[in-house]
């Protein structure tokens, strides 16, 4: 088609929000920051697509050892603190999974609490899991407690939290939250689509 026809299809277009995992970071965050339109420092942050509703995403991948340029920051010294602060078992360390750093974590708590001075729900979005009731202990989010622990001072606006990583997918509710895996795509059947639609009612 012309230009003009491809420009009609773009703004019908909804918009693409990325959350960073795991596999995102075999790249080097340069080149995704660029092949994606994201600004390097903007990997967490909010969005407000219905008045009433804030979306917050997480970037549980922002300290990761695996990561191709993790040399960069150094990550791994950072990881190593985060698993001390964290007093995490030996389990989880050895699946090496994503933190989040302390700067992002009061960054989401100044984000919850704008969210509830201004009456809003919020659904959260991560790559890892938080909660071992909706998946597989050993594929949490490293720093998961630190991460919850910021849940529960927000729990009455906090809806739900929709993470991947474990791809088979799963449900569980802690306290009043719902914890959504959602499954891979690489699970999809032969025939089916790869995707999920969510529908937030008042009630």
């Amino acid at each position: 088609g012309s230009e003009n026809e491809k420009d009609a299809r773009n703004e019908e277009m909804p918009p693409i929000y990325h959350v960073l995992g795991n596999h995102c970071r075999l790249i080097s965050m340069d080149v995704l920051s660029s092949v994606l339109h994201v600004k390097p420092d903007g990997w967490y942050y909010s969005f407000s697509p219905h008045p009433g509703w804030k979306m917050i995403v997480l970037n549980l991948a922002e300290i990761w050892p695996g990561a191709v340029d993790a040399a960069v920051k150094d990550e791994a010294k950072d990881w190593d603190q985060a698993a001390v602060r964290c007093n995490t078992d030996e389990g989880l360390k050895a699946m090496g999974n994503g933190v989040a750093s302390q700067e992002q974590i009061a960054w989401f708590e100044r984000e919850l609490e704008k969210a509830k001075v201004q009456g809003e729900y919020v659904v959260v979005f991560g790559h890892f899991p938080l909660y071992d009731g909706a998946s597989p202990a050993s594929h949490r989010c490293m720093n998961y407690a630190e991460v919850l622990a910021k849940f529960d001072l927000y729990e009455d606006i906090i809806v739900a939290y929709i993470n991947g990583h474990d791809h088979r997918g799963a449900y569980g509710r802690r306290k009043k939250v719902h914890h959504v895996t959602i499954s891979g795509m690489v699970e999809a059947t032969k025939d089916t689509n790869a995707y999920a639609m969510i529908y937030c009612g008042k009630d």
